[in-house]
């Protein structure tokens, strides 16, 4: 699935995903229940990966204008 944003919906996007990964930190340390706390990991983990791609087309953009 390819969608095109601009600059700027990227950057609110890594906002976005940095403030929630913060948040879900926080909301894992405090869980008691093991199968939630499980589900809240694996959300993180989900989230980590989306920045790293968005961070990955970022960095190949700005090589590409730099040739």
């Amino acid at each position: 699935m390819l969608i095109e944003i601009t600059t700027e919906e990227r950057e609110i996007l890594i906002q976005l995903l940095t403030s929630a990964i913060a948040d879900e930190r926080e909301e894992i340390y405090k869980t008691e229940t093991y199968s939630y706390k499980e589900h809240l990991k694996t959300q993180k983990k989900n989230m980590q990966n989306l920045l790293s791609q968005i961070l990955n087309l970022e960095e190949e953009e700005q090589l590409s204008e730099n040739k």
